[in-house]
């Protein structure tokens, strides 16, 4: 029992699961308990037995055991209670008395509201302890508080119909007000655009007057961005990853997970993820799937409300609102969560069945500063087009290669889209997800690591759709590569707060973050010019004065360091994944990193334009599925 319930009149000291328990364990009450039980929730004596031990042995209370293994539905149980208290039971929206946090009402479950006479009644969705509490009141024959009796999902239907729009406000802007310099809300993008056109101009500077100035100015910029890629590169690729944790937590000890599934115009995959959902290994009594819907999108609302598996999944409409992202989504839901910890799939995922209980096993063996586990991701419609095909090496090379390494290496971690593991006070206390930032992930997972955080790897797949057409392809990495402009823009200019080791892990980070992602993609060109340059220069020194040049050997070994390094982690990632790599794969990444190219330049222009406009990605598209992991099958 909480303390908002308190606030109500119901104290800490009725703890009606320990009653419940020894009360089953007299022989004498034991049968009478289970003929209240019959009467009222009709459930048999063999049933009622199993589930009151194995509710024990999940410890988990009996209302969450009876519903969540579908032994009875949520009307008929509390319907069921009322009736056995004496008590009014209501199914239907009710209209609350304001002046309560919202958050407490929705975590205690009890509120006033408007009984229609002038007056104010006092109605509850007891869950949980409360739950056992006034079913032990049945038992012992002990007077009932004078309440009114609901669902847990009409309470939470008729919370939001009156008080989720001013709610999901607040949600949006809670970093905004809060840390409003982490914010993306107000971007400072002059200095950022300055520095990015820095490179083109002495490059078109050398061209134009060809003086040694130039070029020096052009050989050190270059050397910035490339020098602690190359150094981190080559130390993460002899990085081996830890061990996946086998001896997993059991039932009994698991804490309560909440998974976050926001969902855009994905009615077409709606009954495939909620099946898999289904499928993960984790008790169901301890497991809480909620669907972040958004309010116009009733087609998928329609699709969810028609699946057999509707009842064990919660709903919570998303109000309109701007920004128009899936972070606002998760900062609406974040304040819906139960779960000791929380992580986030998207709509076309398919997690290995055993993740949260790993993720679960290295949180309950960590310190309590260990704030995220990070998964991995991989694709399994790799052979639908080329583009899926590059898409799956970019993919093995981040999350095989690169994120474990700097997981090694205790560096702060820009965080994947998806199949990230929070622990919700962590998140709480870093003011949960920006609404405003496109990459909402890679922004969360550096916070993490500014608030002292850690963040680990997780030897465990979600395997994703990629993108297998260009305008769907080209539209998700603009919206990538603006989002990591985002988070740098906001992370780089506040690493100076921190102590001087964080701040040069934070600087590294980001710097890495840049190299391998947008600041390559801006400026491939350029190298793909300057590298045709120095091969006809080569072709025209007959004298050999150009290798006399200090400066041009520190960019040729510079240079083919870079593209060897780059070569070995592919190769390395792909035989994790048993990837066949072909000799057409190493042609082909010319091309794909000139619609990188294209890419971070419209992203360029799309920051200074719209910095949080949301390019939504299209799910549903795959034509081959190809999964290799602990049981799933596709």
């Amino acid at each position: 029992m909480s303390g908002d319930q308190r606030h109500f009149g119901y104290g800490p000291e009725t703890r009606g699961t320990e009653r419940l328990r020894k009360s089953q364990a007299s022989n004498h009450d034991a049968p009478d308990h289970h003929a209240i039980l019959q009467r009222y929730f009709q459930l048999d004596v063999e049933t009622l037995a199993d589930a009151i031990a194995l509710a024990r042995v999940e410890r988990v209370t009996l209302d969450a055991f009876l519903l969540a293994r579908g032994l009875i539905e949520e009307t008929e149980l509390y319907r069921g209670l009322a009736e056995a208290l004496g008590a009014q039971f209501i199914n239907h929206p009710f209209r609350l008395t304001s002046g309560y946090p919202f958050e407490m009402l929705l975590s205690s479950g009890v509120a006033r509201f408007e009984d229609g006479t002038g007056g104010a009644s006092v109605i509850a969705a007891p869950r949980g302890i409360f739950f056992e509490d006034l079913l032990m009141r049945v038992f012992t024959g002990e007077k009932a508080p004078p309440i009114i009796l609901t669902t847990p999902s009409n309470f939470r239907r008729s919370l939001l119909t009156q008080f989720g729009k001013t709610q999901a406000d607040q949600d949006v802007t809670r970093l905004g007000q809060s840390m409003p310099e982490f914010s993306a809300a107000d971007l400072k993008r002059g200095s950022f655009l300055g520095l990015m056109i820095i490179l083109p101009t002495l490059f078109f500077l050398e061209l134009a007057f060809k003086t040694e100035f130039w070029t020096t100015g052009l050989y050190v910029f270059s050397s910035l961005f490339a020098v602690p890629s190359l150094l981190f590169k080559a130390a993460v690729t002899h990085v081996r990853n830890d061990p996946t944790p086998t001896g997993l937590l059991d039932d009994s000890k698991l804490p309560l997970y909440t998974i976050l599934l926001p969902l855009h115009r994905e009615a077409e995959i709606v009954p495939r993820l909620l099946d898999h959902m289904l499928k993960i290994d984790y008790p169901r009594s301890k497991l809480q799937i909620i669907l972040l819907i958004e309010e116009n999108d009733k087609i998928t609302r329609e699709a969810i409300k028609s699946s057999s598996y509707f009842s064990y999944f919660e709903t919570v409409i998303c109000p309109e609102g701007l920004p128009k992202t899936k972070p606002r989504a998760l900062a609406i839901g974040q304040v819906y969560a139960r779960g000791e910890f929380i992580v986030v799939f998207d709509a076309e995922d398919l997690p290995e069945p055993q993740q949260l209980r790993r993720a679960a096993t290295i949180f309950a063996h960590a310190s309590p500063r260990l704030g995220c586990v990070q998964a991995s991701l991989a694709i399994y419609n790799r052979k639908d087009s080329w583009l899926a095909r590059m898409f799956s090496y970019e993919y093995a090379v981040l999350f095989d290669v690169i994120i474990p390494g700097m997981a090694r290496f205790s560096m702060p971690i820009p965080l994947g889209g998806t199949s990230n593991h929070l622990r919700r006070s962590a998140l709480s206390a870093v003011q949960g997800w920006d609404p405003w930032n496109v990459t909402e992930d890679a922004d969360l997972g550096l916070r993490l690591s500014r608030f002292g955080y850690e963040t680990h790897y997780l030897s465990s797949t979600t395997f994703e759709e990629a993108p297998n057409e260009f305008l769907v392809w080209f539209q998700q990495r603009t919206r990538w590569f603006k989002g990591w402009m985002q988070t740098s823009i906001i992370h780089l200019g506040r690493a100076k707060r921190l102590g001087l080791k964080r701040s040069i892990w934070m600087r590294l980070s980001i710097a890495l973050i840049a190299t391998t992602s947008f600041v390559t993609s801006l400026y491939h060109p350029l190298l793909i010019i300057l590298a045709t340059g120095f091969i006809d220069l080569i072709n025209h020194d007959l004298s050999g004065q150009l290798f006399r040049e200090k400066g041009v050997w520190a960019m040729l070994i510079l240079l083919l360091s870079h593209i060897a390094i780059s070569f070995i982690m592919l190769a390395r990632a792909a035989h994790h994944r048993s990837y066949r790599l072909r000799f057409s794969d190493f042609l082909l990444q010319l091309p794909y990193s000139l619609l990188k190219t294209a890419a971070a330049w419209f992203a360029l222009f799309e920051l200074m334009v719209a910095p949080s406009h949301w390019r939504k990605t299209p799910h549903g598209r795959a034509r081959n599925f190809e999964v290799k992991s602990d049981g799933i099958k596709a």
